[in-house]
């Protein structure tokens, strides 16, 4: 009867072995995960990235900025509106001109003798 016992207690500390192996291996892999995407967000929160987000939007920066002083309740500076760059101009495709079809040749190269020149 002791035997048996022994045995069914042995089983079940595998049993919970084999589960925590399994939970730590999907903690290894969650926490690989969380890393990827704090990394995605940092580029994704880079102040190049913003600012080619706000292009694609529209947006456009401002070439004299104005502040506003809470204190006196007064605007510091000149508004003045932002321009939007000229829009990129496609480049048209090379033009092709019509060309002789001649049959071309390829150099042939004969194998010489050491110590020959030609």
């Amino acid at each position: 009867m002791g035997l048996l016992g022994l045995l069914g207690l042995n089983t079940m500390l595998a049993q919970g072995s084999f589960a925590s192996h399994e939970l730590a291996q999907q903690q290894a892999q969650l926490t690989i995960r969380e890393q990827a995407l704090q990394q995605e967000v940092a580029v994704l929160d880079s102040p190049q990235e913003l600012a080619r987000r706000a292009v694609e939007l529209g947006m456009v920066g401002s070439e004299n900025p104005v502040f506003l002083d809470l204190r006196t309740n007064k605007i510091l500076g000149t508004a003045k509106p932002g321009q939007r760059p000229p829009a990129a101009v496609k480049a048209a495709p090379p033009a092709t001109t019509a060309t002789a079809t001649t049959p071309t040749t390829t150099p042939t190269t004969t194998p010489t003798k050491p110590g020959t020149a030609h």
